[in-house]
């Protein structure tokens, strides 16, 4: 009997533990604020999020597109990707495009070989140049043209198109003034049901959110161009920029 007792104890006191930690698991998941309470040979502190976000309307976009040719003199493979991306540049110019704007991303010189089969031997099959170019469209109206204007140079693939704001400084300094005194009247707040003082700030973090997400635009116009491509329709859509910042401060009791 006393054995019974003693187990239905342990039990009781496993429950009550095992309660208590998933109560404490949950409160924390719930909470942007983090409170360290500690003996007086260590600060006590608290850590606070502040957020601010905002919707723009991109001023600028940017696509990445290859030219590859292929022939069994490297010579004519790269005299053939030089001037069709030379009449490229050309043709672009037109759309208010300046070189400054087109750059090289990749530049790649493959033998090809043919393998038979029946013997293993490999025989060589010409030199492939691709070259990647990033395009930046700084006149959004000239975003569909310019699409339908590439395709027709039988580049082998159009991807990553996507519509950002060029200079964004301004606007993200912004924002983290915003977020920090988000963060600062959520401190005062929670100060004050805690019943503490805050003392100076001893840490701060912030994520500024840099990526942006744009529409993608991905295929290929080899063939389709000698049948004519249609003018591409892309919407820019909006970018949302935010930035999110954590303030600890040493608080006094």
């Amino acid at each position: 009997m006393e054995n019974l007792k003693q187990n239905h104890i342990v039990i009781v006191a496993l429950v009550a533990l095992v309660a208590l930690v998933a109560l404490v698991l949950i409160m924390k998941s719930q909470s942007t604020v983090d409170v360290q309470l500690s003996d007086d040979s260590q600060e006590n502190t608290i850590t606070v999020s502040g957020q601010s976000e905002r919707l723009v309307a991109p001023d600028t976009a940017s696509v990445t597109f290859s030219m590859t040719r292929k022939n069994n003199s490297l010579s004519v493979a790269t005299d053939s990707v030089n001037s069709r991306i030379s009449e490229m540049i050309k043709q672009l110019s037109g759309f208010g495009i300046e070189e400054k704007d087109i750059k090289t991303t990749n530049y790649s010189v493959n033998p090809q070989y043919v393998y038979n089969r029946n013997d293993g031997q490999r025989t060589f099959d010409g030199y492939r140049i691709n070259q990647s170019l990033q395009l930046t469209i700084r006149d959004l109206d000239q975003v569909g043209p310019i699409m339908t204007q590439i395709a027709s140079f039988e580049v082998d693939n159009v991807s990553g198109l996507r519509f950002f704001v060029d200079e964004d400084e301004e606007i993200r300094e912004e924002l983290r003034t915003e977020a920090i005194d988000d963060a600062k009247q959520e401190a005062k707040k929670l100060a004050r049901d805690l019943g503490v003082e805050l003392d100076v700030i001893v840490g701060f973090n912030e994520n500024n959110g840099n990526n942006y997400y744009g529409p993608v635009y991905a295929r290929s116009f080899a063939e389709d161009a000698e049948y004519g491509v249609a003018e591409a329709s892309i919407p820019t859509g909006e970018d949302k920029l935010q930035s999110q910042v954590s303030i600890t401060y040493k608080i006094t009791k």
